[in-house]
């Protein structure tokens, strides 16, 4: 039952998120908390331009959308098919997710992860082009 509440409760977090992230752009800032790690050390995180990935991609901006982070745009549907999976096993449909929870993905995601932050923080062409 736990795990049930915890998926409705992030998947209606994650609608709420998407109908903010629809309507108002990241780009005017507003209400959207900025990057802490680059806040702090002036360097860019894996993740930073997420935010504005989703935006993008929620209005269709595909190009746009792979200017801001390229690595998270190709990960989302691995996370979408991780999430959903993780969903219907909370009402008992038992998914087979294969290599998606295998401990070298994780790994090799936790590498990837790391050699992109590192790469988009040269400030040499063509490393430059992954900086949001």
């Amino acid at each position: 039952m736990k795990d049930r509440t915890v998926f409705l409760l992030s998947f209606l977090t994650i609608v709420l998120a998407t109908v903010c992230l629809y309507f108002y752009e990241p780009q005017q800032g507003g209400f959207y908390p900025p990057c802490l790690f680059h806040k702090i050390s002036g360097l860019y995180c894996p993740g930073c331009g997420a935010t504005r990935v989703f935006h993008e991609l929620l209005h269709l901006r595909i190009r746009a959308s792979l200017d801001y982070n390229v690595l998270f745009v190709i990960l989302i549907p691995f996370l979408m098919v991780w999430y959903i999976s993780y969903g219907l096993s909370t009402i008992g449909i038992r998914v087979n997710q294969g290599f998606l929870s295998h401990p070298f993905l994780l790994k090799a995601l936790l590498l990837l992860s790391c050699l992109f932050a590192i790469a988009r923080n040269i400030p040499v062409e063509p490393f430059s082009r992954l900086a949001p």
